[in-house]
């Protein structure tokens, strides 16, 4: 049972930022987000849930930081080259690539092999 230590904060300023960002560059909204945010949710290591918006004029990538069994990582938003969203390891190296039109089947596949 999650305890108020987890709570979705950190996944709501997250997908408000990048709806935001989006919206300002005048891109479509990545409609993958979703499903990589339920696996998100449903396999963070509880208490690891964390986020990083940098001001609108900075380049880099909205972050939303966690950990799953253990092992850190970022789901990064950068709306130059499309918006794609970046699944990245502690050291910041991208393990995974989700476009808008990715199926779910395809980020559980992702989110499995991790």
């Amino acid at each position: 049972m999650p305890t108020a230590s987890d709570g979705l904060e950190p996944v709501r300023r997250y997908l408000e930022a990048v709806v935001r960002r989006a919206e300002h560059h005048l891109l479509p909204f990545p409609d993958v987000t979703s499903h990589v945010l339920v696996e998100v949710i449903l396999r963070h290591d509880v208490g690891s849930l964390d986020c990083h918006v940098p001001s609108p004029t900075s380049a880099s990538p909205i972050e939303l930081r966690f950990a799953m069994q253990g092992a850190a990582y970022a789901l990064a938003y950068t709306p130059a080259g499309s918006g794609p969203l970046e699944l990245r390891d502690a050291e910041g190296a991208v393990v995974c690539v989700f476009r808008t039109g990715e199926t779910w089947a395809r980020v559980n596949a992702a989110f499995n092999k991790l």
